[in-house]
This record gives structure tokens, C-alpha cells and sequence, in this order.
């Protein structure tokens, strides 16, 4: 009941089973920055979201408007996934920042 109810109230969005990306062989995680054109951002976001190897996509303040969170095999993947993204219509720039070591990454949240 409990469950229930707060699936009801949108507390518990779903049910999921915690994959190691590593043990598929998504070893290359990176961060990308997106620049761009505000006339076709909302189109540019849409797009980006699709794609299979972009599992966080924020909308952001500052110098940038969007960072991506990528996980890739290789680096080569990830060159084409930026040379995608270079080439949108729309996009003025990138910057990427490749993940050496990943020290925290929650998946959960701690009600204590």
C-alpha cells in the first residue's frame, strides 16, 4: 500500500535494475558542454536526448547552456558522437572533459 501510494504522488518514478556499464563495456565516460544558437535549442536538446550512448542530458547557468553525460567503448565512439554533435545545426561549440576515475557516483537517495 505504502508502494503505491507513493507512486501515486510521484515520490518512487520507477523500478530499475543497477547495470555496471563497465561490465558491457561502456568504459569511457565523459562530460560535453554544448553552445548554442537559443533559436534552435529546444530542437538541438530533443535530438541529443535520443541518442543511446547520452545518458544525462542538463539544462544549465553559465558559460554553457547544456552538459551531456556520455558512456561510450572507445574513444573513437566518442570522437563520432562529438563529430554529430559539432555538425548540428544550430550548435556554435563544445568542450569536452573526459573522465579518468569516477570517486562518487550515487544512484540513490539517503532519507537519513
Amino acid at each position: 500500500m505504502r508502494i503505491r501510494r507513493l507512486k501515486e504522488k510521484g515520490v518512487i518514478k520507477g523500478f530499475y535494475v543497477d547495470i555496471s556499464p563497465e561490465a558491457i563495456g561502456l568504459n569511457v565516460v565523459a562530460f560535453i558542454m554544448i553552445k548554442a544558437d537559443p533559436k534552435r535549442y529546444e530542437q538541438i536538446l530533443k535530438k541529443i536526448a535520443s541518442f543511446k550512448s547520452i545518458f544525462e542530458v542538463f539544462d544549465i547557468t553559465g558559460e554553457y547552456y547544456s552538459i551531456l553525460k556520455v558512456r561510450v567503448k572507445s574513444r573513437e565512439e566518442l570522437a563520432k558522437i562529438l563529430d554529430e554533435i559539432g555538425n548540428m545545426e544550430g550548435v556554435t561549440s563544445t568542450y569536452t572533459m573526459f573522465v579518468l576515475r569516477t570517486i562518487k557516483e550515487a544512484k540513490t537517495i539517503d532519507f537519513d
